[in-house]
């Protein structure tokens, strides 16, 4: 005899019997999958929350470190500009100095082996003066024993000349210091 015996009654109630009992079953299944699901979870989730926190640590370690790197950048930043704005001025103050090195001084310059006036022109001559040629007088030539003198328009031609002689050194003085101070930065 089974138990589906003792219930009186016809097959809607022995499918009830059975449908309760099945739930029955699913139930203490489910009590048990839940308990070992539990008895897993347990750990992961401590371990779990291990890592969580030290995700969150290195999460705030690298928002310092990365507060510090842009704070020294921007500490670099600002010297880079100090170091260029002062580098700027020395080079702006030099060239000034060349370019009033090679203003309009007066300066003459001679040719030690210009033989004066060319041409056996006639010249005038008076104590402790250089010889004035007749024909170069109106250009501003000028001869006396160390040489002729160059005309205004040379003479300006060699001042250009040696200003922008003088300009390329201090630039390159000024680049050399510059590519130095780069080199040696920490």
């Amino acid at each position: 005899m089974s138990l589906l015996d003792l219930i009186p009654g016809g097959s809607t109630a022995k499918l009830i019997a059975y449908g309760l009992g099945a739930l029955a079953v699913v139930a203490v299944i489910s009590y048990e999958v839940g308990q070992y699901n539990d008895w897993i979870r347990g750990p992961l989730e401590t371990k779990l929350e291990a890592v969580n926190d030290k995700l969150t640590a290195q999460k705030r370690q690298a928002a310092d470190r990365y507060a510090q790197l842009e704070k020294e950048r921007d500490e670099a930043a600002e010297n880079w500009r100090v170091y260029a704005r002062k580098e700027q001025d020395s080079f702006d103050s030099q060239m000034r100095a060349a370019v009033a090195l090679h203003g309009n001084s007066g300066m003459r310059f001679t040719d030690p082996a210009g033989r004066g006036c060319s041409g056996g022109c006639a010249e005038t001559k008076t104590e402790g003066t250089p010889a004035v040629p007749a024909s170069g007088a109106a250009e501003g030539r000028v001869s006396n024993e160390a040489g002729a003198v160059l005309s205004p328009e040379a003479t300006r031609f060699l001042k250009d000349q040696a200003l922008l002689a003088d300009q390329a050194a201090i630039y390159a003085q000024a680049a050399r210091r510059v590519a130095l101070q780069c080199i040696s930065a920490p």
